[in-house]
């Protein structure tokens, strides 16, 4: 009998020893608040254990082989590829494309009523000019929306996530959500993020330069960066209209904007204008004749970015440029050129809903004709090209004598001064200033640049109906949805605009920023001499060399 209540005794101490360490037999459940972790009494598992979320990358969906796409993948709408397109982690996708992205989601428990996936997206991009990393983010998709897949016996659910990309990173969390009764409600802790790049860089394909009646070619040897039309150098001739050698059929000879203009000059600040100062009493002005070219700037965007070319929406093509026109003798960049700001360092456009291409009344324009095939959606800037009508009608002579008298100048050294009596006479203020005239009214005549950039996006005030990117609560977009610069364009009910961004500060240029280039010679032939003005010649009789310290603004000082 004893040994009998010994094995009871040493089995109720065994069974109290394993209740003191594993807290009982019992799996009893105490569900927090939504959202929060699943709390247990007892045995407590890893909460991330609950849950368990994958984001197909490349692949079909193994648990569900009716579905037979693979995953993400992107839609086009437009132009001639559009289509659906798989990706994978870190790759880029278009602008303006559709992505669609999957998630698998599994669990141990039992007993579900509900189980589906959530998703959000986080986005940004380097704000150019700032060097500010500038992040934004939708809200998580729906809680209560079933699944499109749910296999309740096998304890997995996939789900997708879509929203519209635009020119930034993406981050794209997606998690399982199990719903075991109203009031446990448990998210995955171990949720998954699958990243990518939106907007490819668009790309320059040519550099065209002729005279203002000369339409723009299309026809390529590469697609981007056609090296035979960049390399061809361009050369371009300005004469009188009287002249014998003036052939207004030839493209390569200028045509007259205005024969009866005025050059404004400011030797003092080495200023140069062909349009009337603010106050003109600052400045000298002499009697000009303005020719002008045309310069093309053809460019593209990623052929799954680009739109048609041809119809309304060519001028959408490349979305602004920055450029800048160079001559060999003007270094500082003193003549403003074309329409925009010329300077590399800035964008430059206008409002395309003003659009008209019309060279002879804008300086910077569109081309949309149908009947220029591929040259439609070039850019076209006009520039103007002074030539003081005393130097092309009378010559050299008679220009650097009324430069002289402008600035009242001591007369002329007599034939046959000693050189250093012509240098002296060369220092004097009011003669380098009639110098300095002269060649801010000449160097136009000097080997050409044209450097150009191409951009993909560019500034609501000249872009008001395509610049803006909207995103929305809960990742869902409304349908039509677009990119107006305005709060809220495009909501509808239960559809809520969050934010949206000007998309000039996210522009993508192309080649990385580095100026594609092209090389131009614009010649001056006077009315009565044989040879053409030589870049950076002196007027007459100016001795160079030694004298080459006193000629220039910095002798003034």
């Amino acid at each position: 009998m004893w040994r009998d209540t010994l094995v009871c005794i040493l089995i109720l101490i065994l069974v109290l020893v394993v209740m003191a360490v594993f807290g009982g037999c019992s799996d009893e459940q105490v569900a927090g608040p939504v959202g929060s972790e699943k709390a247990y009494l007892g045995n407590q598992p890893d909460p991330g254990s609950l849950v368990d979320t994958y984001i197909l990358n490349g692949e079909l969906d193994e648990a569900f082989p009716e579905d037979q796409q693979v995953y993400p993948y992107y839609i086009v709408r437009h132009g001639p590829e559009a289509g659906r397109y798989s990706f994978s982690e870190g790759d880029t996708v278009p602008d303006g494309a559709y992505v669609v992205l999957k998630a698998r989601t599994t669990t141990d428990e039992t007993a579900l009523s509900r189980f589906n996936v959530q998703g959000q997206f986080n986005a940004g991009g380097q704000i150019h000019g700032d060097g500010i990393w500038f992040t934004f983010s939708s809200t998580y998709s729906s809680a209560d929306l079933v699944p499109g897949w749910f296999d309740k016996y096998n304890r997995v659910a996939s789900d997708t996530l879509g929203f519209e990309v635009g020119p930034f990173r993406y981050d794209v969390t997606m998690r399982g959500l199990l719903n075991l009764s109203d009031n446990e409600v448990y998210r995955d802790n171990s949720s998954d993020t699958l990243m990518f790049y939106g907007n490819f860089p668009p790309c320059v394909q040519c550099i065209e330069v002729g005279n203002i009646e000369t339409d723009p070619t299309y026809q390529y040897e590469d697609p981007c960066y056609d090296q035979s039309c960049l390399e061809e150098r361009t050369r371009l001739q300005v004469y009188s209209q009287n002249d014998p050698r003036y052939v207004a059929d030839d493209p390569a000879v200028l045509k007259v904007l205005d024969s009866s203009q005025i050059i404004y000059i400011h030797a003092a600040s080495g200023r140069i204008t062909f349009e009337e100062p603010a106050d003109p009493s600052e400045w000298k002005s002499i009697p000009g004749i303005q020719y002008t070219y045309l310069i093309y700037l053809h460019g593209k965007d990623h052929p799954r970015e680009h739109w048609p070319e041809t119809g309304l929406r060519v001028q959408e093509r490349i979305k602004a440029w920055r450029y800048q026109v160079d001559y060999e003798m003007d270094a500082d960049n003193a003549i403003a050129d074309g329409g925009g700001v010329d300077n590399i360092d800035f964008l430059s456009g206008f409002n395309v809903a003003e659009n008209d291409p019309e060279p002879y009344s804008n300086d910077i324009y569109i081309e949309t004709s149908g009947d220029l095939g591929g040259a439609a959606g070039a850019w076209a800037l006009r520039s103007t090209v002074g030539v003081p009508s005393i130097l092309m009608h009378a010559g050299r002579d008679s220009y650097w004598g009324l430069l002289r008298a402008f600035y009242a100048a001591s007369p002329l050294p007599p034939p046959g001064s000693p050189e250093e009596d012509i240098l002296d006479w060369q220092a004097e203020p009011a003669t380098q200033d009639a110098y300095t005239a002269w060649k801010l009214t000449t160097m136009q005549f000097s080997a050409g640049t044209i450097q150009a950039i191409a951009a993909d996006e560019s500034t609501c005030d000249w872009r008001r109906e395509t610049n803006s990117y909207h995103y929305y609560q809960k990742t869902r977009i409304p349908d039509p949805n677009g990119r107006r610069c305005e709060d809220h364009a495009y909501d509808q009910p239960g559809i809520t605009e969050l934010g949206n961004i000007d998309l000039e500060d996210f522009i993508a240029y192309s080649d990385d920023r580095v100026p594609t280039v092209k090389e131009f010679d614009l010649e001056l032939y006077p009315q009565n001499d044989a040879e053409p003005f030589t870049p950076g010649e002196d007027p007459p009789d100016w001795i160079s060399g030694r004298s080459l310290g006193l000629s220039s603004q910095a002798s003034r000082n």
